[in-house]
């Protein structure tokens, strides 16, 4: 469970977004500071639970059948994982379509409004489910 709560989701305080400069960009790179950590915070809950699902949204379901999240927690993290899944394909065929090589670094305030907000919900769902791990496995871990 160490890998899934490594780092936070790249929001300051207020909800800000927390931006990494990169040659002359700034952005975030949403499959390290998001997917990722979802991905690991899943990958943790599979192996204790003994799943066989490989796939994040199906071991977010296993999981969920197994008492570890409500309705409502499983909704956010399919939400989190939906919403950067596609914005980050969206940046990608953008950087294809102006002649770049696609790559992960979103620039937040280059979104629309809904868009921002989305990604902000995210992360916060996001650290929601890396707050859920930390208490499962410290508390695991002190038993």
């Amino acid at each position: 469970g160490k890998l899934a709560v490594s780092h936070a989701p790249p929001l300051g305080l207020f909800g800000r977004f927390l931006l990494e400069r990169r040659d002359d960009e700034r952005g975030i790179n949403v499959k390290l500071n998001g997917l990722l950590l979802l991905v690991n915070a899943l990958r943790a809950y599979a192996i204790e639970l003994g799943l066989d699902e490989t796939n994040s949204i199906e071991r977010l379901e296993a999981a969920r059948a197994a008492g570890c999240f409500t309705r409502g927690e499983t909704e956010d993290v399919r939400g989190a994982y939906e919403t950067i899944f596609h914005l980050r394909l969206r940046h990608q065929l953008e950087r294809v379509a102006a002649g770049k090589p696609p790559d992960n670094f979103v620039d937040p305030r280059a979104l629309g409004r809904g868009d921002q907000r989305r990604l902000r919900d995210a992360f916060r769902a996001i650290r929601r489910l890396q707050g859920k791990v930390e208490d499962r496995y410290l508390t695991a871990a002190l038993a």
